[in-house]
């Protein structure tokens, strides 16, 4: 039985945990980058809805959105209690006709393997993006970079991957509801331990307002990695996560509400398997 307190610690050591890039070793990113990263592969974090186009052809930091996540992990293996992510991305330039965008993100698992508060392995996600803009829709070039690390525990094994592809974004209005298609597709360039030769996957998310305050949210999305079968024997890995919850937005800010279940491709960094379970947790993000 978890102690009461235990959500309270678990972000307080999350927050303390939290590395530089040149403490690493290599530059960041997580074993799932936040919700719009699938598994460890890749994800659509970058391909975010993007502002109006400035008036003047060229215009500098445009918008910028942030999202800190913390959820309880339902999974009988003591090294998966809890998972947490942090970070944000910015638009650097806008071009009226797309877009630049910058991302950063950290994830931590927590466990109870040795103590009661165990971070037991840390990821980092960075990419990078340019865009071309046609009405509701998005089309970016990306190039990502994911490290994955353990924590208080020996490891001598590099486990990252250089990823280049291409992803589709578009908005769907419907009455009051809003959802978001995304597709996407890249070429791994880059790997060091893992397997992956090339990864897809599609997300779809929608909001459904009951006030101007409250709104019901709901996200899914499907991956594939095709792997290079000579290094492990396995065939292509299929991820995939389902999730519900309700929005509450503030003045400055909102915070969402939300349970899900995962399917995870490879959720500790040496082994190669999957890994399913149900979250329960909240994240929040800029409005």
């Amino acid at each position: 039985m978890k102690q009461a307190h235990t959500p309270a610690l678990v972000l307080v050591a999350f927050l303390l945990s939290f590395p530089s890039v040149s403490a690493a070793g290599d530059p960041p990113d997580g074993p799932s980058t936040p919700r719009r990263a699938i598994t460890a592969a890749i994800g659509p974090t970058a391909v975010q809805s993007s502002s109006a186009p400035a008036a003047s052809p060229f215009a500098w930091l445009t918008d910028y959105r942030f999202h800190l996540s913390a959820a309880a992990i339902r999974f009988d293996d003591p090294r998966f209690d809890w998972e947490a992510h942090f970070g944000g991305d910015v638009d650097l330039l806008d071009y009226r006709v797309g877009r630049l965008n910058l991302l950063a993100d950290y994830a931590v698992i927590i466990g109870s393997e040795f103590r009661t508060i165990d971070p037991n392995q840390g990821a980092y996600h960075l990419a990078i993006s340019a865009s071309l803009r046609s009405g509701p829709s998005e089309l970016q070039a990306v190039f990502r970079h994911v490290s994955r690390h353990l924590s208080d525990r020996a490891n001598h094994t590099s486990v990252s991957w250089n990823a280049a592809g291409v992803a589709a974004t578009a908005r769907c209005p419907g009455g009051k509801t809003m959802t978001t298609v995304t597709v996407y597709g890249a070429k791994v360039v880059q790997a060091a331990f893992v397997d992956y030769t090339w990864q897809f996957g599609a997300g779809v998310d929608t909001a459904h307002p009951l006030s101007s305050a409250v709104a019901l949210v709901a996200r899914g999305d499907l991956a594939s990695i095709l792997v290079n079968r000579s290094i492990a024997g396995r065939n292509t890995q299929t991820a995939g996560k389902l999730e519900a919850g309700v929005r509450l937005r503030g003045k400055g800010a909102a915070v969402e509400l939300f349970a899900a279940w995962e399917r995870r491709v490879d959720p500790y960094p040496l082994e190669r398997a999957v890994g399913s379970w149900a979250l329960l947790g909240f994240r929040l993000i800029s409005r």
